[in-house]
């Protein structure tokens, strides 16, 4: 059967980027439904599931802020059951749910217990360092005047950001 994976890592830390390249490194013969929860309505994941089961190809169902789309749900309970049917009953069909809380740790316990029913494995992303900070800003091509010490002066500053990679400028001003 299917799996049902959390990556967990708080706001402004780095999930949008560890998307990116996911969908870089998966092989083609993947099917790749990425859904951001924030502007996805779940007729539009319910689609995916049924086009990902009729092509019966291997297909991985991304929900890019799954819990906080359940917590401003009136039934999660119907989404969560329709979501474990789909990946016991389709084996080639796996689930990556991307949120910002583990399940024990989410403030509302309502959602806690659904996504606890719904979870096989669950993965924090690593915390973020200089290195990684400064490796976004030479692959974004930012401040490529700089020396390598002035970029790893301005990556010190950004770390202690509650939300360092939010806080990188998408391009040079």
């Amino acid at each position: 059967n299917g799996a049902a994976i959390m990556i967990v890592s708080p706001h402004g830390q780095g999930r949008r980027r560890f998307l990116h390249d996911l969908q870089h490194c998966i092989p083609k013969f993947f099917s790749i439904h990425l859904h951001d929860m924030r502007k996805s309505s779940i007729a539009s994941v319910y689609q995916s599931i049924s086009t990902a089961t009729c092509h019966k190809r291997r297909s991985l169902l991304v929900l890019h802020n799954f819990d906080e789309f359940l917590s401003g749900i009136d039934e999660p309970s119907d989404v969560v059951t329709t979501l474990n049917a789909a990946i016991q009953s389709h084996p080639n069909l796996s689930l990556l749910l991307i949120c910002e809380y583990l399940p024990a740790n989410h403030p509302n316990l309502h959602i806690r217990h659904h996504l606890e029913q719904l979870l096989t494995a669950s993965e924090t992303l690593p915390k973020l360092t200089i290195e990684d900070l400064l490796h976004e800003l030479n692959r974004r091509q930012l401040f490529s005047y700089e020396s390598e010490t002035d970029k790893r002066r301005y990556c010190k500053k950004m770390i202690a950001q509650p939300e360092p990679y939010s806080a990188i400028p998408s391009q040079q001003s």
